[in-house]
């Protein structure tokens, strides 16, 4: 009996746990980081800043507010979200060239990914092209819009792609920040966790 109120008085810490609500609202951000890697624009690239930076100083708050093992998981979230935008404007020289310029490491990774997830977006030409100097060709005499054999052939035309790179890589470096910062919570949160009591 003796054994038993033991354990139950003092119950084993868990390494760590999720909420549903926070489970809820990680998957609400994916959605959203997935919706702005299909269509980067600048409006998608300005949604996924905005609540990067949300992300950042809820976490200040509760690291100045809280205690233990939520204190732990904020703090966790700063040092490897905040580090990981710090190294990109120490690469770049400023924060917001660092975050979408593909000429850094990450970012080249980042331009790369953007060519797999958007072929079509490479610009293209268009038309019909040759058939020039063929005699007894189609179409009117002045040659427009004709096949003749007086200067027949397409125009090359080329469509501006509908989506922007530099958004795509600043989309993907806000979502890692936030990714490398759940990292560093769920690190800091076992670190807490498994810490020796001193003496």
């Amino acid at each position: 009996m003796a054994s038993l109120t033991a354990a139950t008085a003092s119950p084993r810490a868990r390494l760590f746990q999720f909420r549903i609500g926070t489970l809820l609202m990680a998957m609400v951000w994916a959605g959203l980081v997935s919706l702005g890697l299909r269509t980067p624009n600048a409006l998608w690239s300005g949604v996924i800043a905005v609540l990067t930076l949300l992300t950042v100083l809820l976490a200040v708050l509760v690291v100045i507010y809280r205690t233990g093992r939520t204190r732990a998981m904020a703090m966790g979230f700063l040092v490897f979200g905040v580090g990981y935008l710090a190294y990109l404007a120490i690469l770049a020289g400023t924060l917001s060239s660092g975050l979408s310029d593909p000429s850094t490491p990450v970012g080249g990774v980042f331009d790369f990914f953007y060519d797999l997830a958007h072929p079509e977006q490479a610009t293209r030409a268009s038309g019909m092209g040759g058939m020039a100097g063929m005699p007894g060709g189609f179409g009117n005499e002045s040659g427009v819009g004709g096949l003749n054999g007086y200067g027949g052939g397409g125009s090359i035309l080329s469509r501006a792609p509908a989506f922007d790179r530099r958004d795509f890589i600043g989309i993907c470096n806000h979502a890692l920040a936030c990714l490398l910062g759940v990292g560093g919570a769920i690190a800091a949160q076992l670190l807490y966790a498994t810490r020796r009591e001193e003496a």
